[in-house]
């Protein structure tokens, strides 16, 4: 798991989650695992709709966080990447 701090009016927290987080794996410099994030302010839908904004805005459309269902962690969200690479995203909210 590479875990990162996340809130939802902190573009850099977000920018850290794609750049220090996803991108270690899409590099391949882990093989495998799933990207966690600790939501310490804000909504997790609009700190995920943040991180889909930067992703778009770096030109890579074709990887954004989709909210998926399952029934033991929910919200679940996946992101599709080269070499039919998808990685997993869990969003734990600290905000409580």
């Amino acid at each position: 798991m590479e875990a990162k701090r996340l809130k939802e009016s902190d573009s850099a927290l977000k920018r850290a989650y794609i750049s220090d987080g996803m991108d270690r794996f899409v590099t391949g410099k882990y093989p495998f695992g799933i990207m966690l994030g600790y939501l310490l302010e804000g909504q997790i839908s609009a700190t995920v709709k943040g991180i889909n904004t930067l992703i778009i805005k770096d030109k890579r459309e074709t990887e954004i966080l989709h909210l998926e269902h399952h029934d033991i962690v929910n919200p679940f969200y996946e992101s599709y990447h080269s070499e039919n690479r998808i990685l997993k995203h869990i969003i734990l909210d600290f905000t409580l």
